[in-house]
């Protein structure tokens, strides 16, 4: 194999785990309302009760987290972006 190959088999396996790295974090945090719940469950065994009263606040709390932290995150990545674009 030559080495120009075996660079572009590189940048195509780096690429392709990045892409799949963005993915898995897309569809963990569109479905942290029932995955939060579900790990506390394995460490704190809830009963229906505190399963009902914890359902409402998780939900709060993703709402406060896409609506302010998020753009905040976002905005962080784009002045990081923009820095490092810089000569």
């Amino acid at each position: 194999m030559t080495r120009p190959y075996l660079k572009g088999l590189l940048l195509v396996l780096v690429a392709s785990l990045l892409l799949s790295a963005c993915s898995r974090i897309g569809l963990a945090y569109r479905n942290l309302d029932w995955l939060v719940p579900w790990r506390l469950n394995d460490y704190l065994n809830l009963n229906s009760e505190q399963q009902a009263w914890l359902k409402p606040r998780i939900q709060s709390h993703l709402t406060w987290h896409c609506s302010r932290e998020l753009p905040l995150t976002l905005d962080w990545l784009q002045r990081t972006q923009d820095l490092l674009a810089q000569p």
